[in-house]
């Protein structure tokens, strides 16, 4: 571990200064897993594992070790640094520049040296570090108390001229193999510390106007080919037939993703198109600096199966912890519709689908149990069960519970229909229908739907 490291790039810089990670890094000064950490902070272990998967893309936290428990492996991390010193660097065409007014006598030009300080010997250490070498530097810090104005302004004046004689005597513009030197000689004020206030607070830190980097990663084993998969995930009607919405895409690089969803618009742009192989979109980003990008990789298997690879990022808001709890969920349920999908209808497209949002439960045995009701369930489920759609203003049909994550049922296919029981975000609960039959009344079902919601959970 370093005692001091600096951060150049901008996004690192923004994930330092997150309250969460700074707190992190500062009780990382010794190695700790994620379980460890989550007992020091207050804050779920699986709250904890986000935020330092953040700080390691960024370089902040290093791996120590690993630790295998049972089926678990634990990963023990460390800082990278004891402290941080953030780059002007990393403020780009607004870093502060020495040059533009020289002022000797200026406390906002000393300022402005004393960052080129900064961002050159940041720039040095780094390039040592990679040629595993060290910086030659010297250093005084020192305190001198003067009686008056006037004595200061002597020591100024006599200083000077000491740095003067030492630089015309030592300093050689035509040797051969020499090297330049920045030489800076300062004196300020001194200020008195203050004490850094370490009380861990009551409540997790909230930010109101920062971004927050998330990652979520997911991966599944599909019982179809990568052409097939590439079908359902990349154009218009294969994603309605396992998603939500509405959607149409541009079959191209640099193409338009318009997704429509119950009076809202949200567009996208295609950044990588390699058909039956790679497929990634990223949303417009808001005027707040928040954005999503999907990330679909396929790999063909034995025995026409395809693994499918999804990396979710982006940025998220001030509410970003309750969105992160919703697409680390979502994203899996999502992938488990996509499989019963093409396992339960091949070469078949959606008529009619819809997502119909009811209210917000946090009983989660409740819920649970209200799901399973719909399905005339009253026991246990579990996967591969056969069950039957028991909804007032809907057929009965019989199906086949293709997948379970309680208390949400990602997957129940009929005959004629893939359905969903999702408990969302923020508890809302919520219904999807894919039908895959034509002559669907799109009213009466939503309908039936939006009666079954209000009364289930009245």
């Amino acid at each position: 571990m370093l005692d001091v490291a600096v951060i150049e790039d901008p996004a690192a810089a923004e994930v330092s200064l997150d309250p969460v990670r700074s707190r992190l890094l500062a009780e990382l000064s010794e190695p700790r897993s994620a379980t460890m950490l989550a007992a020091r902070v207050g804050l779920p272990r699986q709250k904890v594992n986000y935020h330092l998967k953040a700080l390691e893309r960024h370089g902040l936290v290093e791996l120590v070790e690993e630790r295998r428990k049972g089926n678990v492996t634990e990963r023990v991390m460390r800082a990278t640094a004891a402290s941080y010193v953030i780059s002007p660097v990393a403020l780009a065409e607004v870093q502060p520049d020495p040059s533009r007014s020289p002022d000797q006598l200026s406390a906002r030009w000393l300022l402005a040296v004393a960052a080129r300080l900064v961002r050159d010997v940041g720039q040095l250490i780094t390039g040592a570090a990679k040629a595993r070498k060290k910086v030659a530097t010297f250093a005084i810090d020192g305190e001198i108390r003067f009686a008056s104005a006037a004595d200061r302004a002597a020591f100024a004046e006599e200083l000077a001229g000491a740095v003067a004689a030492l630089v015309s005597k030592y300093h050689d513009g035509t040797a051969e193999g020499g090297r330049d030197h920045r030489l800076i000689v300062a004196v300020h004020p001194s200020v008195t510390a203050r004490p850094v206030e370490t009380t861990r607070p009551r409540h997790r830190p909230r930010s109101c106007s920062m971004r927050h980097e998330f990652e979520v990663r997911k991966e599944i084993l599909i019982p179809a080919t990568p052409e097939q998969v590439w079908e359902a995930i990349s154009t218009g009607p294969g994603v309605d037939s396992w998603f939500m919405g509405h959607n149409e895409i541009e079959p191209r690089g640099g193409g338009a993703v318009t997704q429509s969803l119950m009076g809202a618009t949200w567009t996208a742009t295609v950044t990588a198109w390699e058909p039956s192989k790679r497929f990634t979109y990223q949303g417009e980003e808001q005027p707040d600096g928040t954005f999503m990008a999907w990330d679909y990789l396929i790999e063909g298997r034995e025995g026409a199966s395809t693994a499918l690879r999804l990396v979710h990022s982006g940025f998220l808001g001030d509410d970003w912890e309750a969105q992160y709890d919703a697409l680390q969920t979502g994203d899996g349920i999502y992938l488990q519709k996509l499989l019963a999908y093409l396992k339960h209808f091949p070469g078949r497209t959606s008529t009619f689908n819809t997502l119909i949002p009811g209210t917000q439960v946090s009983d989660k045995e409740r819920v649970w149990d209200t799901f399973k009701s719909a399905l005339g369930v009253t026991g246990p489920l579990a996967q591969g069960d056969r069950v039957v759609l028991t909804v007032d203003g809907l057929p009965k049909a019989e199906g086949v519970v293709e997948s379970t994550g309680y208390p949400s049922i990602p997957s129940v296919c009929t005959d004629d229909a893939l359905y969903t029981f999702m408990h969302g975000y923020r508890d809302t609960v919520v219904v999807e229908q894919h039908s895959f039959v034509p002559g669907v009344d799109a009213k009466a079902t939503e309908d039936a739907w939006k009666g079954w919601l209000a009364t289930a959970f009245a």
